[in-house]
């Protein structure tokens, strides 16, 4: 069950590189961003999937990789909606869940899977 509706607010007094004050905010689809508009179908809709590489929980609504996309692209989309499903401590088997259970029934044009390779130290 997506943690639908929520907004947690983060005194942060240890992290220097992070906001003091966070506030992450999940829509009414368990997704950090805006809401699904009305005319869904008629957006370009893009969710990005993956684990706390893509939640950025630690990071403030609106600076997580995936609005820096957003805004990227929204020069060149008017009609864009793009929505972060990334959920910290996720795996490849929860995301094949998310996307059976909540990515796929949305039907949205675009499907972005971001997976951070472990880091192998080869002497």
């Amino acid at each position: 069950v997506l943690p639908a509706d929520k907004k947690y607010e983060i005194n942060n007094q240890v992290f220097t590189k992070f906001d003091r004050h966070i506030v992450h905010t999940k829509n009414s689809l368990g997704f950090r961003g805006e809401e699904p508009p009305g005319r869904f179908h008629e957006f370009l809709t893009i969710l990005t999937v993956g684990g706390s590489t893509t939640e950025d929980f630690y990071l403030s609504d609106g600076r997580a990789w995936t609005d820096h996309l957003g805004e990227y692209l929204q020069s060149s989309f008017r009609d864009l909606w793009i929505n972060n499903a990334g959920l910290d401590g996720h795996s490849t088997a929860g995301h094949l869940i998310l996307v059976k259970d909540y990515v796929a029934p949305m039907k949205p044009d675009v499907v972005i899977f971001f997976k951070k390779r472990p880091a192998y130290n080869i002497a």
